[in-house]
């Protein structure tokens, strides 16, 4: 997936490619992966580290869990489908608790990327994956808290990180 978004970056929005470096990929699915892309290389492959950026801790509402456990695909019908629903199935769900339940994703989300901005300063954001099938779920809750959680960080205020632009590319 990383290796796809690597080839993409140039045609973002037919942006120039010096417009979109870094980038920032995660696939959202059965888990939760991603790296970031410099100058159109993958920086795990320079760094020789895995992209895991899945297993970062995160806290929503009282409760620190990984990024994985939170959004991914298994992690979404077990917190929000009872193991009743699929998430293909909470995606055609219009109840209150499907609601909740995609805010909430969103909102988890949000929070993880902003986490990434102040050291990563990307500028665009590109999430894939099966989940973001759903992505017109939670788009605006992700959106919403990336921008309030960077306006609370102290280098997004002195200018030193904007907050990047996140597109959703489902397959």
């Amino acid at each position: 997936d990383a290796e796809a978004a690597t080839h993409a970056a140039p045609f973002i929005d037919g942006a120039d490619p010096a417009n979109t470096n870094p980038l920032m990929y995660f696939t959202q699915s059965s888990g939760v992966g991603g790296d970031v892309i410099r100058d159109h290389k993958i920086a795990s492959r320079l760094t020789g580290q895995l992209g895991e950026y899945g297993h970062t801790p995160v806290t929503i509402d009282g409760h620190t869990d990984t990024i994985e456990n939170f959004i991914s695909g298994p992690a979404v019908e077990r917190r929000y489908g009872n193991h009743t629903h699929s998430v293909q199935q909470l995606g055609q769900l219009h109840t209150l608790e499907a609601e909740h339940a995609w805010r909430t994703v969103g909102r988890t989300f949000g929070r993880a990327i902003a986490a990434f901005v102040p050291s990563i300063g990307m500028s665009h954001v590109v999430i894939g994956g099966g989940v973001s099938r759903d992505s017109h779920r939670y788009a605006e809750s992700l959106r919403t808290e990336l921008e309030v959680s960077l306006s609370k960080n102290a280098v997004h205020q002195n200018g030193m990180a904007k907050v990047p632009e996140v597109l959703f590319v489902p397959p």
